[in-house]
């Protein structure tokens, strides 16, 4: 199959000062949202338009941006100017349209505006202005822009406006020569804002950015492969594409460089992906035709796919075929392609309780499958991040229960989903023990709660160890101030019968993470002083203050907890309480606080054993940090793996995954799998 090696554009710093200084961005763009992913070139112009004019970056928090949380910063930040790609504007306009009550202007593009998630934001937000933006990453982020206006909605058709300051742009003829008004022809863009090409690649630059005729000599214009036409107004109307490019999600895609990356991989003969669907349900699906004798899993694709592709790149279904289909020319007839068929879970199994057949319900609904069984996997089946904002919000109020996007991004099937919402759901005040699953094979895994004291952070490990029980232990301070431990000993104590009372007799095996280290490690060495065996004691980048003084640099532990503003950045943050008030936030504060004088204060036992760690190296200071620090306090080895993260990201999804394929693989050699 003929293929492009991905490519790559390069943007001058002065493309970007130049988009900067659009007089358009004055008193509107005085505090600006930045939840872009820094892949997409939208992030260029959230980042370093307001701090290049003197105005105000407002950071969403890691992970996905739904709607209650796009809400929250707009009120709580005083946000003046927000983009979103027209998919998420749509969701966000379907679910929440008063999200954006306050914000000035709101700017959308990526793919054709709705008119009537416009219409329906504008009149729940009349002092908004909605504008319809346009422009390539080659032209760095924006060209053109249109502030919708009653007549465009009642027409049914968003024009993309006129280019923005020192921006030029012509509609032209094959022979590079201006159309009439109302004529189609292929958009060209001019001026400041036009990059300086594709990296490495001079002869797709060659084809792309062109002379300008219209410019002096040097200048140069980039060929955007769209078709528009001038209004006779002087308003710019797209059309459509006029090559094989495509949008999903707001991203600019090229299936080519997805078969060129398939291609590559082993067993591959033939590859060719289309897209499928329409507005947000559009996904890519992967043919492949497996070389001779070769043998093809759509698992080993996916995985090989995303170490070398952005994740939107990543098809969402791979459909193996014999051979492709070809039209009586002998070329390939896309149009012939078979759709990708439904995958369900193994087992099948139909819901048993009223929240899995909602969780089943709505699944099937956001995504357009008639049914859904218990152990299907939402993104599997074709979901992706937009629709998984949709599914967040009529979960919400379908079952009136809070789940986050990090939550759906950790527990994938209903089956999960609907244990974590009844985990969550039925942890009262007096709760400490928080079932994350209740049933396995082996031991269960007591994961001790970090220095804010809350133990839901340790649910992502369901999704990655399965059928083995998994508990996390919870600070007693957390709902109640009152009931701080007055030693951490005294915590180990009160956890060691919360464990009893699910496991009365050993082995027993412990974890924790930062401040949760020095209390499972406490606990190990009580449980073996009453005779018990602990089969395994895993720290998660957690250190002895007896071995690392209270002043070095990084350790979670050492902060100071007095400043809301830090705590919220670095313990609660994309978790489920983000989006807790202050007074909450201060009691979360105090707890922390608390937790760290007990390590301050505390002794470590010894520990007769080995030990898996777990080292974050993603901060400048992790050689401050050292595994050794536990050598006084435990006889056996100290197995050391890094991890490529931060000390307070070491629960999200990814550097979570790191840790649970290395725990996974030490408990399955243990039980001889």
């Amino acid at each position: 199959m003929g293929a492009t090696k991905p490519k790559g554009v390069a943007i001058a710093h002065r493309n970007v000062v130049e988009l900067a200084l659009h007089r358009g961005w004055e008193g509107v763009a005085e505090c600006v949202l930045h939840h872009s992913p820094h892949t997409f070139d939208a992030a260029t112009f959230e980042i370093w338009t307001p701090l290049l004019t003197g105005a105000r970056v407002v950071l969403a928090p890691p992970g996905r941006l739904d709607v209650d949380v796009l809400k929250r910063l707009i009120r709580e930040e005083s946000v003046t100017f927000v983009f979103l790609t027209e998919g998420l504007f749509r969701v966000v306009a379907e679910q929440l349209p008063q999200a954006f009550t306050g914000v000035r202007e709101v700017w959308t593009g990526g793919d054709i505006v709705s008119p009537q998630a416009v219409a329906t934001v504008l009149e729940h937000c009349p002092g908004t202005v909605l504008v319809n933006v346009y422009g390539p990453t080659e032209t760095t982020a924006f060209a053109t822009a249109h502030r919708v206006r009653d007549q465009d909605i009642k027409a049914g058709i968003l024009p993309i406006g006129t280019p923005l300051d020192n921006t030029r742009c012509y509609v032209l003829d094959y022979d590079l020569r201006p159309v009439p008004e109302g004529v189609i022809g292929e958009l060209y863009i001019a001026g400041t804002g036009v990059g300086l090409g594709y990296l490495n690649q001079p002869d797709l630059t060659a084809t792309r950015f062109v002379a300008d005729p219209f410019a002096s000599p040097g200048n140069r214009m980039y060929r955007t492969g769209d078709f528009a036409r001038w209004r006779t107004d002087n308003v710019l109307e797209f059309v459509g594409r006029a090559d094989a490019q495509v949008k999903i999600r707001g991203y600019r895609i090229e299936p080519a460089e997805i078969e060129h990356a398939l291609a590559g991989l082993s067993g591959v003969g033939q590859s060719a992906v289309i897209v499928r669907g329409e507005n947000v349900g559009k996904a890519l699906v992967a043919y492949v035709v497996p070389a001779p004798d070769a043998q093809i899993e759509e698992t080993d694709l996916r995985t090989s796919l995303a170490k070398i592709l952005p994740e939107y790149m990543v098809p969402s279904d791979f459909v193996v075929l014999d051979a492709f289909p070809i039209t009586e020319n002998g070329k390939l007839d896309r149009k012939a392609f078979p759709a990708p068929a439904l995958k369900t879970s193994v087992s099948g199994r139909v819901a048993s309780n009223d929240v899995e057949e909602t969780l089943c319900t709505l699944f099937a609904e956001v995504i357009g499958l008639d049914s859904v069984s218990v152990g299907d996997n939402f993104f599997e089946l074709g979901g992706h991040s937009l629709i998984a904002t949709s599914l967040v919000s009529k979960i919400k109020l379908s079952l009136g229960v809070e789940v986050s996007m990090g939550d759906l991004f950790q527990a994938q099937t209903v089956e999960q989903l609907a244990s974590l919402i009844n985990a969550t759901e039925t942890a009262k005040s007096e709760d400490v023990l928080l079932p994350l699953c209740t049933t396995g094979v082996g031991p269960p895994i007591f994961f001790i709660h970090p220095g804010v004291g809350l133990g839901l952070c340790y649910a992502g490990f369901r999704q990655h160890l399965q059928n083995i029980p998994l508990y996390a232990l919870q600070a007693r301070a957390v709902f109640d101030t009152s009931l701080v431990a007055p030693t951490l000993r005294d915590m180990a104590l009160d956890y060691i019968e919360q464990i009893r009372a699910v496991c009365p007799k050993g082995p027993f095996r412990l974890a924790g993470w930062s401040f949760g280290a020095n209390v499972a490690h406490t606990i190990a060495a009580m449980l073996q002083e009453a005779g018990e065996e602990v089969e395994r004691l895993t720290i998660i980048d957690g250190y002895p203050f007896a071995g690392n003084p209270p002043d070095a640099s990084g350790l979670d532990l050492s902060e100071e907890v007095e400043d809301l503003a830090m705590v919220r950045r670095l313990h609660l943050n994309g978790t489920d309480m983000a989006g807790v008030n202050d007074e909450r936030a201060a009691e979360l504060a105090a707890v922390l606080g608390h937790n760290k004088a007990l390590a301050e204060g505390h002794t470590p036992p010894l520990f007769n054993g080995d030990v898996l760690f777990f080292r974050a190296i993603g901060h400048p200071n992790t050689p401050a940090l050292k595994p050794s620090a536990w050598r006084p306090f435990i006889t056996g080895s100290i197995r050391t793996h890094d991890v490529a993260a931060e000390h307070h990201n070491m629960m999200q999804p990814e550097p979570l995954a790191q840790v649970a394929k290395v725990l996974g693989e030490e408990l399955a050699n243990a039980m001889g799998v």
